[in-house]
């Protein structure tokens, strides 16, 4: 097929340069007298303008090979012993290079401009995407960071106007301290976003750490929030890596955060943990419509959000996945994701063991 493709110009300049053999025999001699080569050179110029350089000296080797065969006596010889003959064909030869250099030029901008008009195009495209994008992330923001600011305030209210209920003030105190510890939360998570989009790595507090007491210990966070929907799978040996352990907490946040919003309400959200190698790699797998494959390789950018076949993306911000694979890298680490119909979706997070 390959061969076909690269051959195919050139039958095209067969095929042109046949039918300018075919009219030049039934043009009347008077024209071919007083416009000598005229056809072939339409054909040299048809054939350097359709596919280029090459097939415009193809097309002058072998209107020259026709015409001086056929059309300068004496005919149907390459043997004329006349250097009259000799020199109209070398003429037409130099000419028709000339041409067909001119029009593989032309043809070689013309094709140069149109792809950059494609990438110009392309380029406002993303732009245009961008703009829109960071719009809905600007609104998500101001939203999701409203609620636990308001939630503080009226905690600071209750206790403005209730200070003599120990009670009420204790209750108020807590609200207002999850509510300022989740907004101290987005807003690291955009602090460390910026440092991502920069292209600088995310700042590591390191020390070992059993990778199985990080994941439980996460996990038993996370379950007053979503219920007993995780389900723990680890070696009875420990598995130790040099890690920033916030961090890894918040990795595991992110993607058991995805699981559940994304995935089968109904299924359990699996949490494998195992070494490998010199690595121990931590996989979070959820149920449910696949991510398409058009979206793998995006996902992991900021302000991507996260869509199952057929569904639209929900509501966030669009980096915690950019976040996930920032702090496996931070880690000299990996992240990737595997999506299948009836299998579900597999995150698969892959940290080097203490050595």
């Amino acid at each position: 097929m390959e061969f076909i493709t690269k051959l195919r110009p050139y039958l095209f300049s067969t095929f042109i340069v046949a039918l300018a053999y075919a009219l030049k025999l039934f043009t009347p001699a008077t024209i071919i007298h007083e416009i000598p080569f005229l056809l072939f050179f339409s054909a040299v110029v048809i054939s350097g303008l359709a596919h280029g350089l090459g097939t415009g000296l193809y097309a002058t080797f072998l209107s020259a090979v026709i015409a001086y065969y056929s059309f300068l006596p004496p005919f149907n010889t390459f043997h004329k012993g006349n250097w009259h003959q000799d020199f109209k064909i070398g003429l037409y030869i130099l000419d028709c290079l000339s041409m067909a250099y001119f029009c593989g030029t032309l043809r070689k901008s013309l094709v140069t401009s149109k792809l950059l008009r494609q990438e110009l195009e392309k380029a406002v495209e993303d732009l245009r995407q961008e703009r829109d994008i960071r719009e809905r992330f600007v609104a998500a923001l101001s939203h999701d960071l409203r609620t636990p600011l308001t939630v503080a305030r009226m905690g600071a209210e209750i206790i403005k106007h209730q200070s003599s209920d120990p009670e009420i003030i204790r209750e108020a105190s807590q609200r207002i301290v999850v509510n300022v510890d989740r907004a101290d939360h987005m807003i690291r998570d955009l602090l460390d976003a910026n440092l991502l989009a920069a292209n600088q790595p995310l700042p590591t507090v390191c020390a070992p750490s059993d990778l199985r007491e990080l994941v439980a210990e996460t996990l038993a966070n996370l379950e007053p929030m979503h219920g007993p929907r995780f389900h723990f799978e680890a070696p009875l040996v420990p598995i130790l890596s040099e890690v920033d352990g916030t961090l890894i907490t918040r990795l595991l946040e992110n993607l058991c955060t995805n699981a559940v919003k994304y995935g089968a309400k109904e299924c359990d959200i699996r949490v494998d943990l195992r070494a490998q190698g010199d690595c121990a790699v931590l996989s979070v797998h959820n149920q449910g419509q696949p991510i398409p494959l058009e979206m793998r390789d995006v996902i992991f950018n900021q302000y991507h959000r996260i869509s199952a076949a057929g569904t639209e993306p929900k509501s966030g911000w669009g980096i915690g996945l950019s976040l996930v694979k920032g702090i496996a890298e931070a880690h000299r680490g990996s992240v990737w994701v595997e999506s299948s119909q009836g299998h579900g979706t597999t995150f698969f997070v892959r940290l080097p063991l203490l050595s």
